[in-house]
């Protein structure tokens, strides 16, 4: 069946790159309002050695660590040069450890970067044998860039082993303990009980699933997190009228 890609292309926040005066390397950076950082960590990661100080040393003044998000509401203040004004900071640089990023626009601005969004999906390689699993992510930017050229969004095969299942995120599956046979297709309710929506997939193969029926992820009892080795399912699709079809 056809597949289409619908999402974010990328990340809302844009990454400069700039190189680091403390360490000599190339880093991403965003600029963020002072006012967020909830955690000290955050601060050591201000790029300017001379306003990370400043930071620091007023939230020690203004009741420590534990009290940061607090100590940020108030403002923060720089000397000018002269020393005549005292400058507000209402943002700040920070080193990013951000990954997977992208070039925006490189023609017109190559040190624009934007995170590559969230993963489109995920494709699964396995053998008859059943020996270890391989896997390889695709983003949303990737896989509209594949269409866009009239490329495959994954492979065929990988290390020489076929692909037997392709998931993708807010996609359904049923899940199965040995074998697909196991499903009673003409039973709705072994359908259902089996009914899993892929809330999440990431570059280290962690599979998130929740129950079709939950509308949140933030109550963990509601998921499991399964690999791409012990994942055991069929892509189904749901009709307009409840029915459950198997996808292949």
């Amino acid at each position: 069946s056809s597949i289409s890609i619908r999402g974010a292309l990328h990340g809302e926040s844009n990454f400069g790159i700039i190189k680091n005066p403390s360490t000599g390397d190339s880093d991403y950076v965003i600029r963020k309002p002072l006012s967020t950082l909830d955690k000290m960590k955050q601060v050591e990661q201000i790029v300017d050695p001379a306003i990370r100080r400043i930071v620091m040393r007023h939230i020690e003044t203004n009741g420590g660590a534990a009290k940061i998000k607090e100590a940020l509401q108030i403002p923060v203040f720089i000397t000018s040069n002269d020393g005549k004004k005292r400058i507000p900071i209402k943002s700040v640089r920070m080193i990013n450890p951000a990954k997977h990023l992208i070039q925006l626009r490189p023609k017109e601005n190559p040190k624009l970067f934007v995170a590559s969004g969230s993963n489109y999906c995920m494709a699964i390689y396995g053998d008859a044998a059943g020996g270890k699993r391989d896997f390889t992510t695709v983003s949303f930017f990737d896989a509209a860039e594949r269409a866009r050229k009239g490329q495959k969004v994954v492979p065929e095969e990988m290390n020489g082993k076929p692909l037997i299942l392709l998931l993708q995120q807010k996609g359904s599956v049923l899940r199965y303990a040995e074998s697909p046979d196991e499903i009673v297709w003409e039973y709705q309710k072994d359908l259902f009980d089996r009914l899993y929506t892929v809330r999440k997939i990431d570059v280290n193969g962690g599979i998130y699933l929740d129950r079709h029926n939950i509308s949140t992820f933030e109550d963990k009892k509601n998921f499991i997190r399964v690999s791409p080795n012990s994942i055991r399912a069929v892509n189904v699709e749901i009709t307009t009228l409840g029915a459950i079809r198997r996808v292949e």
